[in-house]
């Protein structure tokens, strides 16, 4: 009877109160630390480097500018880029030829305070036709693009894409989930007609993180 009295109140009793849990209090700076599953060796938004999903989780979708982007629910939308998304019924869509016109919105700026305009976009897309070498090049989504077949940029303020037919996917293209647009004034040493841009951005990830690397800037 005695050994099974202690074996109970071992059991039942002795535990004391529960300690209450510690809650840190939030600091302001210092580092975090993440850890992913790959890392991509370059930031170059057109180059192979954009197959790497982090790369646009840590730098590219918080500095570069979209057309149509996706909402919560996945649909496509106008960014703050655009005054408005292209549709049938407010001749943002054409069918024959088909275009695709973008009204890019007034307060569209750059990091300089200089406006987006639609020789950026007519850059953009130059560049990701033109950029070649190694180890990087070509571009990666070259094959996309190779469906625009122009793109009129004589109003500044509104950049209107044709295509060589119909293109459903037309959202996905200078935008939508991983493509953007590219600042044609930050590369004032390339050829704007053919602009390779395989070597004119920053080749190290290691450069991230400091402010003033351009194309981008980091704070």
């Amino acid at each position: 009877m005695l050994v099974l009295f202690l074996v109970a109140a071992a059991c039942t009793g002795g535990e004391g109160k529960p300690r209450p849990t510690l809650h840190p209090r939030p600091r302001v700076g210092g580092q975090a630390v993440f850890g992913a599953e790959q890392w991509p060796e370059c930031i170059n938004p057109i180059t192979i480097c954009a197959a790497a999903a982090w790369a646009h989780y840590t730098v590219l979708q918080h500095v570069l500018p979209r057309a149509m982007e996706l909402d919560p629910k996945g649909n496509f939308v106008a960014s703050p880029l655009l005054a408005d998304a292209p549709t049938l019924e407010n001749g943002g869509l054409t069918g024959n030829p088909f275009t695709v016109r973008y009204h890019i919105a007034l307060t569209a700026l750059w990091d300089d305070d200089t406006r987006i305009t639609s020789a950026d976009f007519d850059f953009t897309w130059r560049a990701i036709l033109s950029t070649e070498g190694k180890p990087y090049g070509p571009a990666y989504r070259r094959d996309e693009y190779r469906h625009v077949i122009g793109v009129d940029h004589r109003d500044p303020e509104v950049a209107v894409i044709r295509f060589d037919g119909i293109y459903r996917d037309w959202p996905d293209l200078f935008g939508g989930q991983a493509d953007y647009i590219i600042k044609a004034s930050a590369f004032p040493n390339v050829d704007q007609r053919r602009p390779n841009l395989e070597r004119a951005m920053p080749s190290s990830f290691a450069t991230i993180g400091t402010s003033g690397v351009e194309p981008f800037s980091i704070r």
